[in-house]
């Protein structure tokens, strides 16, 4: 009678990779159906992404011929941003009392006059003295 010892370990060793080979392909097909899902998922996300795209690119496509009509004032806007963050910085606004430096005397600073070209620019102050005439003078002159 032959032995019976390399059929069982035979049979247990083959019922043990089985097993594992039933376990790895559980897995396998466990991930595969979560990356469908992630895929159904994502693509959803496009298509929605895609359809508010379009609608931004329509809304975009039908602001720019009603901006065109503005684009002509494009340099003054870009002046005008220049003018109002410069004055913020500088020590006097508009309405401020100030001592003149020639002569100490008292005077009103009516508005800030900032100019020039694209390389070069200059800041005056229109001053009105006590007698209501106006003088347009550098800040240097003022403290």
């Amino acid at each position: 009678m032959e032995s019976k010892k390399p059929f069982f370990i035979t049979l247990l060793f083959s019922i043990l990779f089985l097993s594992i080979l039933s376990i790895v392909i559980y897995n396998l097909n466990k991930t595969k159906n979560e990356r469908e899902a992630k895929i159904q998922t994502l693509e959803s996300y496009l298509v929605n992404e895609s359809n508010s795209i379009e609608r931004v690119s329509k809304t975009r496509d039908s602001l720019a011929g009603q901006l065109k009509y503005f684009k002509k004032y494009e340099s003054l806007v870009d002046a005008t941003f220049f003018r109002d963050s410069t004055i913020s910085l500088l020590k006097y606004k508009a309405g401020d009392i100030v001592l003149l430096k020639p002569d100490s005397s008292k005077v009103v600073i009516k508005e800030i006059i900032i100019g020039g070209t694209q390389y070069e620019y200059y800041i005056k102050y229109k001053v009105i003295l006590k007698d209501r005439s106006q003088l347009e003078i550098t800040p240097e002159l003022l403290y």
